[in-house]
């Protein structure tokens, strides 16, 4: 059933960027929220009282038995085999747009990229800082960073939603591997060293450790304060910018 979450993530998040969805997952989704609808044994029961004549009681007897039996095998094995097909339907629609959709979120946020980046540029290191050593200009940087955050952070989810959708596993950001994935899809680096140095920031933002003031602007802020390039790209090109945390 995580699949039909993740394909209506798609149409939402999608919808928060004025990106198209194509009309097949569009239908697929709707048509995944259709309920299972079917004769209680109690109306059958009443039909079968107000039978009238054999033919009506013989339809009556066949309606009583076929909703006894959804009754007892509704809550397991039908619900299995509905998900199943439904899940199926949603993996035809959304498979084949699947890199068209990657590319149009890709776009998207890197052409936020710069704005975002020109503000987090002004923010010195904050380590060690309390709130009234920050400036007026910093403050004002960090006000700002907040709102050119925001459509990278709408992509993101997208960009998040398509995953699941493929299959791909987010995983828990505190860890390392499923931190570098996230960081290689996000940024590129001078090399191995910068590109470890942004695994670690950006686990410590998941962790939520204690005097990082940026951690609002994650996962996104890490890789430029490591001085990487931010840059978003497709699950498959990530693979070639493969950060090696063993």
């Amino acid at each position: 059933m995580a699949l039909i979450h993740d394909a209506r993530s798609i149409v939402s998040t999608f919808a928060a960027l004025d990106i198209p969805v194509p009309d097949e997952i569009r239908t697929a989704v709707e048509r995944s929220s259709f309920r299972v609808t079917h004769p209680t044994t109690y109306e059958a029961e009443e039909a079968l009282a107000a039978a009238k004549d054999q033919r009506a009681f013989d339809k009556a007897v066949l309606e009583l038995a076929h909703a006894a039996v959804i009754k007892q095998m509704l809550p397991e094995v039908l619900a299995g085999h509905v998900g199943s097909a439904r899940e199926r339907a949603l993996r035809t629609a959304v498979s084949p747009h699947l890199d068209g959709l990657f590319a149009a979120v890709c776009d998207k946020y890197n052409a936020a990229v710069p704005a975002f980046v020109s503000v987090v540029e002004r923010i010195p290191d904050l380590s060690g800082m309390g709130l009234l050593d920050i400036s007026p200009d910093v403050s004002a940087a960090l006000l700002e960073a907040k709102q050119t955050v925001v459509p990278l952070a709408k992509a993101w989810a997208a960009y998040t939603a398509l995953m699941k959708a493929e299959g791909h596993e987010v995983g828990v950001q505190k860890q390392a591997g499923p931190a570098a994935l996230t960081v290689a899809r996000l940024g590129s680096f001078e090399d191995q060293a910068q590109a470890l140095r942004a695994v670690e920031l950006h686990r410590a933002y998941a962790r939520g450790d204690s005097g990082l003031f940026l951690g609002g602007l994650a996962p996104h802020v890490g890789i430029i304060r490591v001085g990487g390039t931010l840059n978003l790209v497709s699950p498959a090109d990530a693979f070639a910018r493969s950060i090696d945390v063993d």
